[in-house]
């Protein structure tokens, strides 16, 4: 015997979580790529932006992460 398919209404949409990523060395060629790939990607959140540098520059001294983060480059 055959058994009935499932409607599909009763299939849920599998929707991805937000996951939150903070980037060390963003100051960096690699790290500033990188938080412009993940600006773009819809289940990422950036929640910070580090660098090793004894005095971090800021974003303003960097054009190019300017256009992807707008918060603070903290020092680790």
């Amino acid at each position: 015997m055959h058994t009935a398919a499932r409607p599909a209404s009763s299939v849920s949409a599998v929707v991805p979580a937000t996951t939150r990523v903070a980037v060390a060395g963003a100051t960096g060629y690699t790290g500033q790529e990188l938080l412009r790939l993940l600006s773009r990607h819809p289940a990422i959140t950036l929640t910070a932006a580090m660098s090793s540098g004894s005095s971090s520059s800021g974003v303003r001294t960097l054009p190019a992460l300017a256009r992807v983060w707008n918060g603070a480059i903290e020092p680790f």
